[in-house]
């Protein structure tokens, strides 16, 4: 079985969500997508949108789309202003680039919709601690989400307040039923 990124770079965190149960994994994905929209600033409505939404209603072909496009062209622009591409430079330069940083977060966005619910855990978390989200805030995170003994209730009325820029804009609840959430696989 081969380890997937995050087990280099954060194990406990990546053993936690293995644990987890897949629909907490799915909530947490998009948490940490959310999460690392605001810490790279991304001003994308889509891409917010999506990271806001996904639990409710899994995005339409355009929108999958544009956010597919929307990463291309932020990792385009980072390889420009790198002057190199980014698998050939340290993190901490890459995460001087403010195009590299935004093409990370919008990276998670599109990890939170991996059908699998916890490759989907793993790939935002991933892609979020490359976008320059500190650790210590996804281990806040999946305290709040991946603790079987969080009531799901609690967790799902977290969903929107990771931030005061994602709260304001967040359903006041964060919850949603769970037949409309993409597969927890």
């Amino acid at each position: 079985m081969e380890l997937h990124q995050v087990e280099a770079v954060a194990p406990g965190l990546a053993a936690r969500i293995a644990g987890a149960e897949p629909g907490r994994a799915r909530t947490f994905a998009f948490r940490v997508a959310r999460l690392a929209c605001a810490v790279a600033g991304v001003h994308d409505q889509q891409a917010l949108d999506v990271a806001r939404e996904g639990l409710e209603r899994y995005p339409e072909i355009d929108e999958l789309v544009h956010l597919w496009e929307l990463e291309r062209e932020l990792d385009a622009a980072c390889e420009s202003k790198l002057g190199s591409a980014p698998s050939t430079v340290t993190l901490d330069e890459l995460q001087l680039t403010s195009e590299c940083v935004e093409a990370r977060a919008v990276a998670a966005v599109i990890a939170a919709l991996t059908p699998d619910a916890r490759d989907a855990a793993r790939g935002a978390t991933y892609e979020a601690l490359t976008a320059g989200c500190d650790g210590r805030e996804l281990e806040a995170i999946a305290d709040q989400v991946l603790d079987p003994s969080a009531d799901a209730e609690g967790a799902d009325s977290l969903e929107g307040a990771d931030n005061a820029d994602d709260a304001d804009s967040a359903d006041s609840t964060g919850a949603s039923s769970a037949s409309e959430r993409p597969s927890q696989d």
